[in-house]
């Protein structure tokens, strides 16, 4: 029997609405442009809304009202005054909203006169590269709350050092790319003694800065797990190198990247953070992977490989699950064949994301995925041949299936899929497909389809993020 379609909750669609609603109205004063009545609906909102409102509830709402009014303009190839944009933003200044979270495409319009307007900043995210920040205006933000800030590309030392003498309560910090940050600024970072999270790739920092900061930081539990691999950049520092008494117990979540994985670089991970549960490895595998096995609590994998005509050493890989295949929630690899999958199925017991891809046409025969007993999450990537591309076993516990194709996707190849996901005896639980992108006809009979069964399509470009 297929799933009845769920009413959405009395509480979820009132604030949907009302979302719609401020979206709506501002877009209409702004192709007017009447300002003046912007700015009167801005304090409207702030003296009728807020006040009835949870404090993060109504930054959810607003948050997401900025979201839909700047990505409207866009979506028109249209542009707003940026006074006008400037305006809207002024439903989240000067109000005291515990847990305030401002994302990028709002800081890319703010002006930096305004930064000490945003109160109670909980997390602050200025990694857009058009952002209207300038690096010496972080100082202008109220971050005594801060927990969590990311400052890609522009962060230099001196807003590390104000990061270091008014954030006692900061948790994650990313700079991935930020150039221009050396030691200095790791060591003004010292005072965050809170600071669980860390990623510094592409900075000019030293294998002594990091030492330095990763002994008087004891808390990290996550370094360098970003989502950017910077294959351009050269590497000025190797937390591997640090002497192998300098042990890190806290650390639960690394990324190493290098051109290739030796034996000697594995011995240091195990030796140098023996409490790991998440391992991210970027590179060419040369070393023996059952070194590993000394990883007691290593859950997660993460094999990501820059080089397109690299392909991991299965063997090797397979060595390493037999010992801690149960203790295996996430993997995520790279060309898989049927007795490889196979082979996960059989040791990966307790598997609840997996990652895969079939790029090269190696049999006429589609992939089986077999049962899965506490599978949630299965991404796939795949040249399509116009053959089926997988077929499934049932899945008891899969809630999102993500569909990558290498090649250009065609209305076949959607159809397809949508049939494919569209089977309620296989995919009892199924909440979330997401697809590559098609002609907006064929995404309307798709998305009517899905929602009949309670199943939300979303279409997505071609590029899994690992």
């Amino acid at each position: 029997m297929p799933r009845l379609k769920e009413p959405t909750p009395l509480r979820k669609a009132a604030y949907g609405r009302l979302v719609t609603h401020f979206v709506n109205y501002f877009d209409r004063l702004s192709i007017d442009c009447r300002l003046s009545d912007i700015r009167r609906s801005v304090a409207q909102i702030k003296g009728y809304v807020y006040p009835s409102l949870p404090p993060s509830l109504y930054n959810e709402v607003c948050s997401e009202f900025l979201h839909k009014f700047l990505w409207i303009q866009r979506d028109r190839y249209e542009n707003r005054p940026g006074c006008h944009n400037r305006a809207a933003l002024e439903v989240l200044m000067d109000i005291d909203i515990v847990g305030l979270h401002c994302g990028a495409e709002i800081m890319k319009n703010v002006d930096h006169e305004d930064a000490h307007r945003f109160r109670r900043l909980s997390i602050l995210k200025l990694d857009h590269p058009w952002t209207n920040v300038g690096t010496k205006s972080l100082g202008n933000f109220e971050l005594q709350d801060l927990t969590e800030l990311h400052y890609s590309y522009l962060c230099v030392d001196r807003d590390l050092e104000v990061i270091g003498t008014t954030c006692p309560k900061l948790l994650l910090l990313d700079i991935e790319g930020a150039k221009s940050v050396t030691d200095r600024g790791l060591r003004a970072l010292r005072p965050c003694s809170e600071l669980r999270i860390l990623s510094i790739v592409g900075c000019k920092v030293s294998d002594n800065g990091v030492n330095q900061l990763l002994n008087v930081n004891e808390k990290i539990t996550e370094f360098n797990v970003g989502l950017h691999t910077f294959p351009r950049q050269r590497r000025t520092f190797d937390v591997l190198s640090r002497p192998k008494t300098l042990v890190c117990p806290y650390m639960r979540r690394f990324s190493i990247k290098s051109d290739s994985i030796t034996n000697a670089q594995l011995l240091a991970i195990v030796e140098l953070f023996p409490n790991l549960t998440h391992l991210r490895i970027n590179g060419e595998i040369e070393g023996n992977l059952s070194t590993l096995n000394r990883l007691k609590e290593l859950e997660e994998l993460n094999f990501v490989i820059s080089k397109y005509d690299y392909y991991l050493p299965m063997e090797n890989v397979n060595e390493l699950l037999a010992s801690i295949g149960k203790n295996i929630t996430m993997l995520n690899l790279m060309e898989l064949k049927q007795e490889e999958l196979d082979f996960l199925y059989k040791l990966c017991v307790n598997i609840e994301f997996l990652t895969f891809c079939r790029v090269k046409y190696l049999s006429p025969n589609s992939l089986i995925v077999p049962s899965f007993k506490k599978l949630k999450t299965l991404k796939y990537s795949f040249a399509y041949s116009g053959q089926q591309i997988l077929e499934f076993s049932r899945m008891p516990k899969l809630e999102d299936l993500y569909f990558f194709p290498i090649t250009k996707p065609n209305y076949h190849l959607i159809q397809m899929i949508a049939a494919l996901m569209l089977d309620d005896e296989k995919f009892p639980n199924l909440e979330s497909v997401y697809a590559p992108a098609v002609a907006d006809g064929v995404r309307e009979s798709i998305n009517q389809r899905a929602a009949e069964r309670n199943i939300n399509f979303f279409f997505q470009p071609s590029t899994p993020s690992y």
